[in-house]
């Protein structure tokens, strides 16, 4: 026994076999392993669990704020190591998040490419957005990013054809992605802005999103969704927001798509359009027909 710590709790699955060990050695005895991170008197874990829980239950402790000592092997290969010790840096990320959020952060930007090889919609993130949901910030992500989409492997020269898909395109796999992995309905109170990629898209991903939930390919996240087209979380609700170009023609088939409200300007600060451009582009938008005040 520790000469320094205390046995405090002796997690098991079953409260009889914890109570035979605490009988013996001392601690609070909890049937399940769950219960013994939820207690705030634990500060560390020691895992003697079977060799394959042990990538799991680190990764838990660590999102749990516990300090971790775990038997030996700590996973069964390299994989499961790496996998862990990625949700033990997710871990002190989240809580990092967390304590920035409870500072008074205003809205957190987020990248829109694949981040240690996994999409937006993996549950492996949802500290992130439980914190986000936690103090009502808005998580915003920026069109542009181009890596791994293909850009990179199809030789694209100039630039300007790159440019003229890395901003939408990586929204729309985003916004994918995390209706279709049931994030919205996880934390139906987060609140996400898909920036710099104009608007236009959106209709066109509506309607593709809900011909693929009600195709027989759609049957595997039907049961993700709690009763709701694809096209209802974008268009009812606070969880979608996104922002437009002044210079938009289809500006309007956006807005019969999804409503105004949730559509917002965006000034692209540091680097937004100069005072000459908005002189130019503002009077022909609030000139335009198809708008009102409305």
């Amino acid at each position: 026994m520790s000469k320094t710590g205390t046995l405090t709790a002796v997690g098991s699955r079953t409260l009889e076999s914890a109570q035979a060990f605490c009988d013996k050695f001392g601690g609070q005895p909890f049937g399940s392993y769950d219960e013994v991170l939820n207690n705030p008197d634990v500060d560390a874990v020691y895992i003697a669990l079977p060799h394959h829980m042990h990538m799991d239950w680190t990764i838990r402790c660590a999102q749990a704020g516990k300090a971790i000592l775990c038997e030996k092997p700590f996973t069964l290969n390299a994989f499961e190591a790496e996998h862990a010790l990625e949700g033990e840096r997710l871990a002190q990320f989240a809580k990092v998040v967390d304590d920035v959020l409870a500072r008074g952060a205003k809205v957190v930007l987020i990248p829109t490419g694949p981040a240690y090889g996994r999409s937006p919609g993996d549950p492996y993130f949802d500290p992130i957005y439980e914190a986000a949901q936690k103090y009502k910030i808005p998580l915003v992500l920026h069109g542009g990013p181009s890596r791994g989409m293909g850009f990179d492997h199809w030789n694209f020269r100039p630039f300007c054809k790159v440019h003229t898909l890395e901003h939408p395109v990586p929204l729309m796999i985003q916004l994918t992605d995390v209706i279709f992995s049931g994030v919205f309905d996880r934390f139906p109170k987060l609140r996400m802005g898909f920036m710099e990629g104009g608007c236009s898209w959106v209709p066109f991903m509506m309607d593709r999103l809900d011909y693929e939930y009600g195709s027989v390919l759609g049957l595997s996240v039907r049961g993700k969704l709690k009763k709701k087209r694809p096209s209802q979380y974008i268009s009812e609700g606070d969880n979608f927001w996104v922002s437009f170009e002044l210079g938009e023609q289809a500006l309007k088939y956006a807005i019969d798509a999804m409503g105004s409200d949730r559509i917002l300007y965006a000034s692209d600060y540091p680097h937004e359009p100069t005072e000459e451009e908005l002189l130019e582009e503002l009077p022909e938008f609030i000139a335009n027909p198809a708008y009102s005040m409305q």
